[in-house]
């Protein structure tokens, strides 16, 4: 029950039109028949984070999920990314990945959200960009992985059309991505492309409201050409 119940709250939240309320309802319900289900305290924890905000009650949520199970490999996975992303807590969040790479060396979101993390916080392009080859080698379809590497390579060569061919694969496995299609938005700004990038904006804040990068990216590519919108 609890686990299909966290399988279509998944589902909600990677369609292109995200439902928040559905997915939250389903969560809670999950959480209400079986309050130590690991893998919707999981869900729940990633949910509470990425739509919510509310960093406090998604670090109680998933600590719970892994104390409940500390070899849970999605768990863990998403509460290193937590601590690496949130609280700055790189050694925690190695020790999740390291305890994730025992149990399942080719969890291939534990590669992509370690990558991630390392990009965020030491800089280090190269072994990121490494380790978003290494998911994408255990799993070909990956999406995340094919838009964070889109980021990387724009960010890193300015090679329009590898991270261009990187988002556009990524968003053909998943249309709604807000952090893809910010991050696709802002190659087309920086190319001078302002209509390309403000229909990619809109695309990203409409499944996302709340998606800080989209609307911070969003913020800045009207501010730098207010003239040029007063024109239009």
């Amino acid at each position: 029950h609890a686990d299909a119940l966290c399988y279509y709250g998944d589902v909600l939240l990677d369609s292109t039109r995200k439902q928040y309320a559905a997915a939250e309802e389903l969560f809670t319900r999950a959480l209400a028949a079986q309050p130590d289900h690991v893998t919707a305290l999981t869900s729940y924890g990633l949910y509470v984070q990425e739509f919510r905000k509310e960093n406090e009650v998604a670090e109680r949520l998933l600590t719970k999920a892994v104390a409940l199970d500390p070899q849970h490999p999605d768990a863990l996975s998403h509460l290193g990314t937590f601590l690496g992303k949130v609280r700055q807590d790189m050694v925690g969040a190695e020790a999740c990945y390291q305890r994730v790479m025992a149990v399942d060396p080719r969890h291939v979101n534990t590669l992509c959200n370690r990558a991630l993390v390392l990009q965020a916080t030491s800089g280090d392009g190269a072994a990121a960009e490494a380790l978003y080859d290494l998911a994408l080698s255990v799993d070909p379809a990956h999406g995340p992985s094919y838009g964070f590497k889109g980021a990387l390579a724009w960010s890193r060569r300015r090679d329009e059309a590898e991270a261009s061919a990187l988002f556009e694969r990524a968003l053909s496995l998943m249309p709604g991505d807000s952090g893809a299609l910010a991050h696709y938005a802002q190659l087309h700004w920086q190319q001078g492309r302002l209509a390309e990038a403000e229909a990619l904006f809109r695309r990203a804040l409409a499944g996302d409201p709340g998606h800080v990068l989209g609307l911070c990216l969003y913020a800045a590519m009207l501010a730098e050409h207010f003239d040029d919108w007063e024109a239009a």
